[in-house]
């Protein structure tokens, strides 16, 4: 069996998934969310039931996802089918994971800082829930989204419209050719209109519009459950309904995210001044393109990174977050980055806490103790969301021993 360890915060842990909408009309906007948020140990102990890692909800269970996180690895075919049916389904319905469902809101607690966590590439909404049960035992309200752009692993809504991932060019870039005939062009092949190959830049640039609108339709839901008019369309579990209105500190409203997710929050972050604070979990800077190597940030920014993760280009990506620092700390905004001693990109995630020995074997996580790792990272996540909230004593920088092995800024 499989098993989360415990947050590190002093309160117990609810957990719900929820459908999001836009709209009644069949294009609107759809999102599946999964909320982790503050529950008093009485109501724990005495009332829910145990939640699951795997969404299960709307019929799709365990097996589900475990295909889909071998497709988006291997690509469909007999061989991510047996991965995923052999040895991730197994492993991954033994999880579990510490939450309940069905418990209300913490009593004791008066007030929740709303933060948003946007996953990465062939990620899900419960691929991180070891960072955000942390946050939620620290009295954080967290909204987990599944982005619908293909992105995720899988997306399943209720009506069992299924989005699966989208695998982008393998080449960043694909030259179009254009077609010459002896007496000129043809219209069908002139060179407006040859259809030109999307290059790995234009298919992740286009998705991250998307995600954006995402990340900003999350924000517009919590000021509607904030004031009462969530309606049917923002469906919230019965022991959450009357407990919402007027508990979240909107004006703390943050993001936290991982690789494409970092990335999808610093570009919202940038456009929309709502977004108070961002943690970015190893970020992958590509989609944004070449303009954040001259660029700002606007609100205080904390960079966790791994030891190989290429967040950009081959050898440029660190220059380029550690000018972004720079500059932005001369602009008079708090940013600062951390290098995490002994990871690597997918220890941001839950895989290598759930299963240490076997995504070592692969290379998926670093020389590191996983769980140690995932508490440095979440401890300096939790520390950089309370101080720029104002919710704790300044921030001391971490020291080697603590897993860091330099702090930029």
């Amino acid at each position: 069996m499989l098993k989360f360890p415990e947050p590190s915060g002093p309160n117990k842990v609810g957990q719900s998934d929820c459908l999001w909408k836009e709209g009644e009309e069949e294009d609107s906007r759809k999102l599946v969310v999964r909320l982790f948020y503050p529950v008093d140990e009485e109501d724990f102990q005495n009332e829910g039931k145990s939640a699951t890692w795997l969404p299960s909800t709307y019929d799709t269970g365990a097996i589900t996802y475990a295909k889909a996180y071998a497709q988006a690895v291997l690509q469909q075919g007999m061989g991510s089918t047996l991965l995923g049916s052999l040895g991730f389904q197994p492993l991954m319905s033994s999880v579990r994971i510490g939450t309940k469902e069905d418990v209300p809101l913490s009593r004791k607690l008066t007030k929740f800082s709303p933060v948003i966590f946007s996953h990465g590439l062939a990620a899900s909404r419960g691929c991180h829930s070891a960072t955000c049960m942390d946050l939620a035992s620290h009295g954080f309200f967290v909204v987990s989204l599944e982005h619908s752009d293909g992105s995720a692993a899988i997306n399943i809504l209720p009506d069992k419209t299924v989005r699966h991932f989208t695998h982008a060019p393998r080449k960043d870039e694909i030259p179009a050719k254009q077609k010459r005939i002896p007496r000129g062009f043809a219209p069908s092949i002139s060179p407006e209109n040859v259809k030109k190959p999307v290059t790995q830049y234009q298919f992740r640039h286009t998705q991250l519009q998307q995600r954006k609108k995402e990340m900003m339709f999350i924000a517009d839901c919590l000021e509607r459950i904030n004031a009462g008019t969530a309606g049917s369309r923002i469906q919230l579990p019965d022991c959450l309904k009357d407990d919402l209105c007027g508990r979240l500190q909107l004006e703390h409203l943050s993001v936290v995210g991982h690789s494409f997710g970092a990335c999808t929050g610093l570009s919202t972050c940038a456009i929309d001044n709502r977004f108070r604070v961002m943690v970015a979990h190893d970020v992958w800077l590509f989609p944004m393109g070449e303009e954040m190597s001259r660029a700002e940030l606007r609100v205080p920014t904390l960079f966790l990174s791994a030891d190989t993760f290429d967040n950009l280009w081959p050898t440029e990506g660190r220059k380029v977050t550690d000018g972004l620092v720079l500059r932005s700390r001369r602009a008079g905004v708090d940013a600062c980055e951390g290098h995490v001693l002994g990871v690597r990109h997918q220890n941001f995630s839950d895989f290598p806490v759930l299963a240490p020995q076997i995504t070592k074997v692969v290379g998926a996580a670093g020389p590191a103790d996983p769980v140690q790792s995932m508490g440095v990272i979440n401890r300096c996540t939790v520390d950089f969301l309370r101080h720029h909230l104002s919710l704790l004593s300044p921030l001391s920088s971490p020291s080697p021993v603590d897993g860091i092995t330099s702090w930029l800024g």
